[in-house]
């Protein structure tokens, strides 16, 4: 096994024993690595490029990858799923959760459980200063689930504790999608089980637990079908989602639409209207909410803004929770090419005071991207400035002219560091072939 020790951009060495390194700031130069996270010692720093260059923060130590990745919004850590055995502590490489301390460079496996472990495509939630992670899994953690039931679980991202929140002891009983309020007192997640007696028709809906496992609530009521792709304000009063139910008479072409509600099942308002002809075809996906629940970002190929989308490609659009004008920010029609559809697979994300909007493409928004690859841009949703990419000349280190795929974005509250995923080197020192976890200070 080989383990890269990555200090400030640099591959500093390779060594069979597992080693990390301490995060620096996006200033630029060389440096030693400090101690490392559980089960080694950092390594010696190699040179960085300029201060607007991402920083590699780990590398795993095979290509597979990984699956979900997050980032606190206080930039205190990063919390992800991975089945290398950087640490040598999954030697069957099983998917499981880890975390990064930014701060310290520590990096801990969080589960170890056997012989149910994580899958890739697992859904994680982080708490806003980091010290807390809920994951769903069939797992029997601490003899808490000894009939493998679907449930829902929270680890504390120092290793010290992984607890059951709430498990469903059902036959066919499913969960999934996990969600923890900013100060971890609250867990939603969706199911289609009858868990209150108030889902007879096994619709799939949104439920919300204390982070105690006490109180229970059915959120979203039958009229509101299989919805999915939820999000939930950190504040812990509002949540939004996807339906293509109908319970106001204005989805008519039964297409997806974006939903808000409050925590306590009040307040049920539909944000869009993508088109009210029967079989109409437009659709709005993938909200995210801003951290006191009054914006939701989302793609939609309708044109919400009058005129703004007659392509019609998928853009981004952002919209008052309370109800109010929708407003267009991107325009990729010039380009010929629209964004993708399905933006959650490539990253979509809202920082925290709902000023920044990052979002992955292949369309060339900026004429920075002529090679067409899948990347980040960036857009002020507040002020109306035109989308940014991330990687882009003076961003990234001299001679990197191609090759600048990125995805997982993930920000902090602020919106002004953002970590991602890229198989690519945005320096000549990083090891090729990895996806490795960076960081960048957005410019």
């Amino acid at each position: 096994m080989c383990v890269f020790l990555l200090v400030n951009l640099g591959l500093a060495a390779c060594d069979d024993s597992p080693s990390l390194f301490t995060p620096e700031s996006n200033s630029g130069g060389g440096g030693s690595g400090g101690t490392g996270g559980t089960g080694g010692t950092g390594g010696t720093g190699g040179t960085a490029g300029g201060a607007n260059e991402p920083i590699a923060v780990f590398a795993p130590d095979h290509i597979f990858g990984y699956g979900a990745v997050m980032m606190a919004g206080d930039s205190s850590k990063i919390v992800f799923i991975d089945d290398s055995d950087t640490l040598g502590t999954n030697p069957d490489e099983d998917w499981h959760l880890w975390t990064l301390d930014l701060v310290t460079g520590d990096l801990i496996q969080l589960t170890t459980f056997l012989p149910l472990g994580l899958d890739v495509d697992a859904e994680i939630d982080i708490t806003d200063n980091g010290d807390y992670v809920v994951f769903a899994s069939g797992a029997d953690i601490n003899g808490t689930n000894p009939n493998n039931l679907p449930s829902i679980f929270r680890a504390a991202t120092d290793g010290s504790s992984v607890t059951q929140v709430y498990g469903i002891d059902l036959p066919g009983a499913g969960l999934s999608t996990p969600l923890i309020s900013g100060d971890g007192s609250i867990v939603t997640f969706l199911s289609f089980n009858d868990l209150t007696g108030n889902n007879s028709s096994s619709a799939r809906q949104l439920f919300a637990v204390d982070v105690d496992g006490t109180n229970l609530r059915q959120v979203t009521s039958e009229s509101l079908l299989n919805l999915r792709s939820p999000s939930f304000s950190d504040d812990g009063s509002t949540l939004a989602f996807e339906s293509f139910a109908d319970p106001f008479g204005l989805n008519a072409d039964t297409g997806w639409e974006i939903f808000v509600i409050n925590i306590d099942g009040s307040n049920l308002r539909q944000i869009t209207v993508s088109d009210p002809t029967p079989g109409g075809g437009r659709d709005s996906l993938a909200p995210k909410l801003s951290d006191d629940g009054s914006l939701v970002v989302f793609t939609s190929d309708a044109d919400h803004s009058a005129g703004g989308n007659t392509d019609p490609n998928f853009e981004v659009y952002i919209a008052p929770t309370s109800g109010g004008a929708i407003t267009q920010l991107t325009s990729s029609s010039d380009n010929n090419v629209g964004l993708d559809e399905d933006l959650i697979a490539g990253g979509f994300e809202i920082s925290g005071d709902g000023s920044i909007v990052v979002f992955g493409t292949t369309a060339d928004l900026t004429g920075a991207n002529s090679s067409i690859d899948y990347t980040l841009f960036w857009v002020d949703a507040v002020g109306g400035v035109a989308p940014a990419q991330l990687l882009r000349p003076g961003t990234i280190a001299d001679g990197v002219t191609q090759f600048r795929d990125a995805s997982s974005p993930s920000l902090n509250n602020d919106g002004s560091l953002i970590s991602f995923v890229s198989v690519h080197n945005f320096t000549s020192l990083i090891q090729p072939g990895l996806d490795k976890i960076y960081t960048i200070q957005r410019q």
